[in-house]
């Protein structure tokens, strides 16, 4: 078995065993790469639109390359017809400005009622938005308000792929004019940037050291939000016995939660400093007072983000309601914990994201949404100077994790494996020292994900450059080149 390298600082063999498969990147960390492919023919001139609730900017576009836009007010007017374009373009200079719920509650409704009156028509939905991914370079920064639309229209596509299909563009006049041609395609996710049409794909990450190491280390002082939970309390254990963490803040809902208490008793015997505190993380005013050191303590120096809350189901049982509260404590908290950490001295800002983000997950739409604006939180920080890394996390088999055996069962059964706690612990420790914004830890059944590769139409896009090799005339038509 392959071994990935030991963190830094960590005892000979500590946490280095990876349980990957040497030639299989199915099994190892993996990053998302956006790649350009071939743009499809365009369809004839004269076309007519359909599109939902206005969008200045795009019925702007369409109009200008002479086509004709019929403006529907809701999805039940809109319905008959074979494929209509839904927009969510923030207005300029206004990336980031609404809190982390941004359109994603609006959203969900359109999605579910487009869902109610489609019945078996065929009929799509092209959810169009604007920089909402990252889809150019790690220096792109994705719209925070926007992006956990990906996160949810992709755990829509897991239920439903052919009801909906994601296009995000750049507002450039040579994308625009691309627009037509991508939504021939068909492809079910794609980003315009400069009028080139750019896929995702996973791909093995290199793990090459990153200059400056975990960011963790005998002198760090880490707060762990989260940390009554299984993952949680793994992390935080981990921290203290392979990276030589002497100080934690363990922040919890309430300080006077046991787990928090024996949590913080097994890091003392660890030979380490443990502070329970309780407190709400979407609260903004008691994290601020959390995060204030008192006189004479020291400083925070780093940060692992676990705290969220899981209040999944398939998306037509969804509310506003619901994706607003999965997000505010998976998403806003960690918005909260940006803004009032971006003036300290951080060596590291480590987020617990999900797999459902990038890969979609039926019935995980709201831990979906919650995913994609993480890893945009992620690209944001990193592009300003600051330390930041999103791990989008496949399920763990760890007992009193957020993933239950219903869920681990329906998950492999789909090609995702549960990661064992050791295994996930030294994916931690590759992805602290790989350098990239935003890394994808999961663990898949490539043979099972292979079965239905005699029709590539049947393998998702994000999955195909994983699954190679395959008939080369069966990918003939789905080729596409690194950016």
């Amino acid at each position: 078995m392959d071994r990935l390298p030991a963190a830094p600082g960590a005892r000979p063999g500590a946490g280095s065993w990876s349980g990957t498969r040497a030639g299989d990147p199915g099994r190892a960390l993996l990053q998302l790469d956006w790649r350009s492919r071939p743009a499809a023919a365009a369809p004839p001139a004269g076309r007519t639109w359909n599109v939902l609730g206005g969008g200045a900017p795009l019925v702007a576009a369409l109009r200008a390359l002479g086509d004709t836009v019929a403006v529907h007010p809701d999805a039940a007017s809109a319905v008959g017809h074979p494929t209509v374009l839904a927009p969510f373009l923030p207005p300029p200079g206004g990336a980031g400005a609404a809190g982390a719920s941004g359109a994603a509650p609006g959203a969900l409704v359109l999605l579910k009622s487009w869902l109610a009156g489609r019945g078996r028509t065929g009929a799509r939905l092209v959810v169009v938005t604007r920089g909402a991914v990252a889809a150019d370079t790690d220096e792109d920064v994705p719209d925070l308000a926007h992006a956990p639309l990906w996160g949810l229209v992709r755990a829509a596509l897991a239920e439903h792929p052919d009801a909906f299909a994601l296009l995000d563009v750049d507002g450039t006049e040579a994308s625009w004019k691309a627009l037509p041609a991508a939504v021939a395609s068909g492809e079910p996710q794609q980003a315009l940037r400069e009028g080139v049409v750019r896929v995702p794909r996973l791909v093995a990450a290199p793990l090459g050291g990153a200059p400056g190491g975990s960011g963790f280390g005998p002198g760090s002082t880490v707060l762990v939000t989260g940390a009554a939970g299984a993952l949680g309390g793994l992390v935080a254990r981990h921290l203290v016995r392979a990276h030589g963490v002497r100080r934690l803040v363990l922040a919890g809902r309430s300080a006077a939660d046991a787990r928090l208490t024996t949590l913080a008793a097994d890091l003392r015997r660890l030979g380490a400093r443990a502070v329970v505190a309780g407190c709400d993380m979407t609260d903004r005013a008691a994290l601020a007072d959390l995060l204030a050191p008192a006189p004479g303590a020291p400083a925070i120096t780093a940060v692992v983000h676990c705290a969220g809350t899981v209040d999944d189901g398939v998306l037509t049982r969804l509310t506003p309601h619901r994706m607003a509260g999965a997000l505010a404590a998976k998403a806003e908290s960690a918005r909260h914990l940006h803004e009032l950490t971006q003036d300290l001295d951080l060596t590291a800002f480590v987020l617990f994201s999900s797999a459902a983000g990038v890969l979609g997950a039926p019935g995980r739409a709201n831990h979906a949404a919650a995913g994609a604006f993480l890893d945009a939180l992620a690209h944001h920080r990193r592009a300003r100077g600051l330390p930041a890394l999103s791990l989008a996390w496949g399920p763990w088999a760890q007992r009193g994790g957020t993933a239950g055996p219903l869920e681990l069962h329906r998950s492999a059964r789909s090609g995702v494996l549960g990661l064992t706690p050791r295994r996930g612990l030294a994916l931690l420790d590759a992805a602290l020292g790989a350098g990239r914004p935003v890394l994808v830890p999961v663990r898949l059944d490539t043979a099972r994900l292979r079965a239905p590769a005699a029709d590539p139409a049947r393998v998702p896009g994000v999955l195909r450059a994983l699954l190679r090799p395959l008939p080369p005339a069966a990918w003939a038509a789905a080729s596409e080149t690194p950016v």
